[in-house]
This record gives C-alpha cells, sequence and structure tokens, in this order.
C-alpha cells in the first residue's frame, strides 16, 4: 500500500527506496517503488514518465503541479516572485500598457496565477 504519483521525471536518476523532499509541503517522502512504461524498476532516467509508489504523504496532501527533488535540490518555496516585463518596440503597433496595480495572470507551469502589476517607477528598490 502507500500513495501512487505519475509524472514526468526531468533532472536526475531516482531511485527505489531514496528520500526525496515534496514541494510546496517541503515534506520528505521515500519511493518504495518505480514503474515505467509497466516495467517494475530499481532506478529511473529522466527524461521519462514514472509511477512512483511513495510513502510520507497521503494522496490528499499532494496536488496536481507540486514538485518532488533531492533534499540538496535548488528548487525553493517563495510567497512572492518578481518579475520584469519588457514589451518590444515594433512601429505602427500601439503599445499595451498594464496600468499600476490591475489585475494580471502569469503562467507558470501547468499553473494560471493571479497577480497585480506595479509600476516599477512607484516601487521602493529591492536586492534580489
Amino acid at each position: 500500500t502507500g500513495t501512487v504519483i505519475t509524472g514526468s521525471l526531468a533532472g536526475n536518476t531516482i531511485k527505489k527506496d531514496e528520500e526525496l523532499i515534496v514541494l510546496p509541503q517541503n515534506k520528505k517522502i521515500r519511493i518504495r517503488g518505480i514503474q515505467s512504461y509497466y516495467f517494475e524498476l530499481e532506478e529511473a532516467e529522466p527524461v521519462s514518465r514514472v509511477a512512483l509508489n511513495i510513502t510520507g504523504l497521503k494522496k490528499e496532501e499532494l496536488k496536481r503541479g507540486n514538485i518532488i527533488t533531492s533534499p540538496n535540490s535548488a528548487f525553493t518555496n517563495e510567497k512572492e516572485f518578481i518579475s520584469g516585463i519588457k514589451y518590444p518596440e515594433i512601429s505602427g503597433s500601439k503599445k499595451t500598457v498594464i496600468k499600476n496595480h490591475s489585475e494580471v495572470e502569469i503562467a507558470a507551469g501547468d499553473r494560471v496565477l493571479p497577480a497585480i502589476g506595479v509600476d516599477p517607477a512607484q516601487c521602493a528598490p529591492r536586492r534580489v
């Protein structure tokens, strides 16, 4: 028994009994079993579709788009994402402008997230 999750393996090889981290929950899981294309595997290499039998999280705790990564990965959980948008100069076209504090959407992975457009001239400088 356990929780079975499916997805695309990108990045590094994963192995049976390996401990990994699920983001954004930041919880440890252990891989009990690996299947790819109907074969039981001891390890899987990128880029492949895999089904992982895991312990450490119940299916109700997982959501589409979660990331499974190694504990020493560069991936992090962030509550704030700051980005700049640069419009190309196209002769003869009207330039689209995002008004200050207007609602916008950001497409990130398999999600579309709400955001607020802010005029950079009205923001205090920040170190990132």
